[in-house]
């Protein structure tokens, strides 16, 4: 589990990067920030898998870019730290509080003037499928459907999973069936 300490920050032309030493080098820095550079600017953020490269051939990461806040917001990122920077902290402080937090490799972003143009995020992938996916192969048929017992066990579990999330200051705002991941 890294802490705060195994990450470096480097500028590389307008980005100002934030990257775990043991997994960031040149080759992955060129792809993302190609792959980022390339991404049409949307409202909303789009992530985008791509394999890991040389020593983690099959291991897949996630990109997450994140364009310009619209109206108002814009100005509030003049003082504030991107949602990249963001999912940074609160990815490690969660990490720290014993949840299975997906491992940032890098965050970066771009300013002009302060104004945040762009910013990403690079994560490795989390074991397991989404609560969505899940419960649909079950429904489908594809997997043995769940008792009542089971489906018991495990909103419990998620429900005092929340409860502790809560109680430890987090906050969430997209806790939906796509970001919850299951593993059995």
């Amino acid at each position: 589990m890294p802490v705060m300490a195994d990450y470096r920050c480097c500028r590389l032309g307008q980005w100002k990067l934030t990257v775990l030493s043991a997994r960031w080098n040149p080759e992955l820095q060129d792809r993302t920030l190609a792959l980022v550079e390339r991404e049409a600017a949307a409202k909303h953020p789009k992530t985008l898998a791509l394999p890991a490269g040389d020593e983690c051939e099959n291991q897949l990461l996630f990109l997450k870019v994140f364009s310009p806040s619209p109206g108002i917001d814009s100005a509030k990122d003049l003082l504030r730290k991107s949602k990249a920077a963001r999912f940074l902290h609160q990815g490690l402080a969660m990490s720290q509080a014993g949840f299975l937090a997906p491992l940032t490799i890098a965050v970066g972003e771009r300013r002009r003037c302060r104004y945040l143009q762009r910013a990403f995020v690079l994560t490795a992938a989390v074991n397991g499928q989404s609560l969505a996916a899940y419960l649909g192969e079950r429904w489908d048929g594809k997997k043995p459907r769940l008792t009542f017992r089971e489906k018991g066990k495990g909103l419990r579990s998620l429900a005092q999973m929340i409860r502790r999330f809560h109680d430890l200051g987090f906050v969430h705002g997209d806790l939906v069936p796509s970001n919850i991941f299951v593993s059995e």
